[in-house]
């Protein structure tokens, strides 16, 4: 899921330097925000449980 969370933010970066961002869908979805979002999220779960001894 981080995987494609950080593919997400990729995306956008690809997008904004095409014709596409100009698009009615690409402008009302900001994909790169998405992404980042998704990724501290997974990530604020994840590392705590690998910090974990046992």
């Amino acid at each position: 899921m981080r995987g494609i969370a950080a593919l997400t933010v990729v995306l956008s970066h690809f997008i904004e330097r095409t014709p596409l961002h100009q698009t009615w869908f690409f402008s009302n979805l900001n994909l790169g925000q998405f992404g980042v979002v998704l990724f501290f999220i997974l990530s604020g779960m994840v590392i705590p449980y690998s910090l974990k001894s046992e």
